[in-house]
């Protein structure tokens, strides 16, 4: 009797880890194809950017409307994270991400029928309202793949799809717009939305960890049960230190991603006096920092987890790191003149945050129940998405009041410098979200 109970917990074990390696090759799977979603998601993002001259020479456009024009894009990116997050909890994030990314591929068609600044203005903001919610609900779907202990890498990942997004639009997109005119690339764009969710459709299922005692244990027995998992008021959530740190340090590093998209390009030709094809090439450079920085802090954050490390150390120092060094190397570029010193210091600066914004989503999820998780990321994304909202019009601003372009952006240099500083420095003594799950009354893991 004991032998054959022993060759059935045998057979039971292997039968788990036949499931177990299913599920990675499954959950990879998945994690590739939305790399890909977020790969589209940033060059719809960066274009504008990188057609800043064509468009602002055809629409006599000032500084200061390119910059309206930037920040359109957040106008409603900043509020529909938190509906959209909400009817998360209850529909299956295979179809929300599907309905988003067919919204933000049509968003594209104002700008190819109509040549004008409210053209430009409407195509930003319906852009941004698809594309506002889609990176929480992506590491929400994600996320149910993969146990807490093995998120960081692919999480990392994923996101770093928005770097690689501006990586390959840059050369890419920069070639079409050469060739084919600046409204050509938002066509390419809308083209592969739209055939990304047909295949979406298709593999996008939900993985099998859905609850947060699947969470902690790294079992799935208990992961169709989600009616045992806590539930705790959001403002308890939102008002913990780990999550305001994080924000705090992603918000600045979010704002050097999207001035990176938006007027790094216009920066390179007027500041340094780069061609278009030249400046194309250069702007591959910052996103290619940010992937080694998603995807490093990533690996880093999981190697040190399966060694016991608290996330405090894994993520909250790594953005304290990533803000010091990033914020150094702004500051520093004023000083280099017109030197070729200035395209690594770029580089660095405006590369090196992206990491950042990964890192936030592993620690937010920490902190929250699975069933809350959407709606605690999308808060999160705004938290930091605001600076989207003032960041591009701001840089308008400050160019188009400097005595000239290159003083405007040697100011907003020194002033997201010390902002970077600031938010790595918060973010590292903040973030404990060990200490912060235990008071808001969560089953923890880590010590």
């Amino acid at each position: 009797m004991t032998h054959q109970t022993e060759t059935m917990r045998t057979l039971l074990r292997a039968q788990d880890a036949g499931r177990d390696r299913r599920r990675r090759l499954v959950g990879w799977g998945i994690t590739g194809w939305l790399t890909i979603m977020m790969i589209i998601n940033w060059a719809d993002k960066g274009v504008i950017g990188l057609a800043a001259g064509p468009i602002m020479h055809e629409l006599h456009l000032s500084p200061t409307q390119f910059g309206l024009a930037g920040s359109s894009l957040f106008f409603l990116f900043c509020l529909t994270p938190i509906a959209v997050g909400l009817i998360a909890n209850r529909v299956s994030t295979r179809w929300v991400l599907a309905a988003l990314v067919v919204v933000w591929s049509l968003a594209q068609a104002p700008v190819l029928l109509f040549a004008t600044l409210p053209a430009l203005l409407a195509s930003r903001i319906l852009l941004g309202a698809a594309e506002g919610p889609s990176t929480a609900l992506l590491v929400h779907h994600l996320y149910t793949w993969f146990p807490s202990r093995e998120r960081a890498l692919p999480g990392s990942i994923a996101t770093a799809g928005s770097a690689l997004g501006l990586a390959i639009a840059a050369p890419s997109l920069t070639w079409v717009i050469t060739n084919f005119g600046w409204r050509a690339a938002f066509l390419v764009l809308a083209v592969v939305g739209l055939i990304w969710t047909a295949v979406w459709l298709i593999i996008g299922r939900i993985g099998p960890f859905t609850s947060y005692a699947a969470d902690t244990t790294g079992t799935t027995t208990a992961a169709v049960d989600t009616t045992t998992d806590p539930r705790v008021p959001y403002r308890k959530i939102l008002t913990t230190p780990t999550w305001l740190g994080g924000v705090a340090g992603a918000h600045f590093s979010y704002w050097a991603v999207v001035i990176s998209a938006t007027w790094l390009p216009t920066y390179l030709e007027r500041g340094l006096g780069y061609s278009l094809t030249t400046t194309g090439s250069i702007m591959a450079l910052p996103p290619i920092v940010g992937i080694v920085s998603m995807i490093g802090t990533g690996a880093l954050a999981r190697g040190l987890a399966a060694r016991g490390v608290p996330t405090r150390w894994s993520c909250g120092f790594a953005i304290g790191a990533i803000g010091t060094i990033s914020g150094a190397c702004l500051l520093l570029v004023p000083a280099t003149g017109t030197s070729d010193w200035q395209i690594p210091l770029l580089a660095v600066a405006f590369g090196l945050p992206s990491g950042t914004l990964s890192l936030v989503n592993l620690t937010a999820a920490e902190i929250c129940p699975v069933r809350q998780r959407p709606a605690v990321m999308a808060f999160s994304i705004i938290g930091f998405s605001t600076a989207g909202l003032y960041a591009p019009y701001l840089t308008g601003a400050l160019i188009q009041h400097a005595s000239s372009a290159l003083g405007g952006f040697h100011h907003l240099f020194w002033l997201l410098g010390a902002l970077l500083l600031a938010g790595g420095i918060t973010a590292a003594v903040a973030i404990r979200p060990h200490r912060d799950a235990q008071r808001l009354g969560l089953p923890t893991t880590q010590h």
